[in-house]
């Protein structure tokens, strides 16, 4: 996100200037974005599988509330590459 933040100016990306920069600092972050949450869950599932029955062992987040941001910003990115 910062990394993302820093590098891209929405008006570097609308009038055409360091296009290509940003056209990968967006991708960048996209796949950063998506590779944190397939490593969650990943995770996760290593977790649940190792916990077994002792649901106390067992991750109960409340996902939504976990990717909110993180798919907002990607979403955004998402966005900005179709400008």
């Amino acid at each position: 996100l910062n990394r993302c933040s820093t590098d891209v100016h929405v008006s570097d990306v609308l009038d055409g200037t360091n296009l290509s920069s940003c056209q990968d600092t967006l991708r960048d972050s996209i796949a950063a974005g998506e590779a944190w949450k397939a490593v969650y869950e990943s995770t996760k599932s290593a977790v649940d599988r190792k916990a077994g029955n002792d649901a106390s062992r067992r991750w109960d987040f409340r996902e939504a509330s976990l990717f909110a941001q993180i798919d907002a910003f990607v979403q955004r990115c998402k966005d900005l590459m179709e400008v």
